[in-house]
């Protein structure tokens, strides 16, 4: 998305502003951002829930910490 200059929304859109104007690590902002939410989830909807949505949000900062970005081809 970052070098295709594609914007997505949510936590994930605001992460990417701060990636492209602010330089700060894409990775860490997801986590930092989702951190409110997870912990709302818990309370919320259950602990299995959050666990899990936990999880997913730090596997797909990892991905995108670790794997280069690349442009799309058409």
């Amino acid at each position: 998305m970052v070098p295709n200059h594609f914007l997505d929304g949510g936590v994930t859109g605001i992460s990417l502003l701060f990636y492209e104007v602010k330089g700060w690590n894409l990775g860490i902002l997801l986590i930092l951002l989702n951190l409110p939410f997870i912990v709302l989830s818990y309370f919320k909807v259950g602990r299995h829930f959050a666990l899990r949505s936990a999880l997913t949000i730090i596997l797909i900062a990892l991905t995108m910490h670790f794997c280069p970005f690349s442009r799309a081809y058409s």
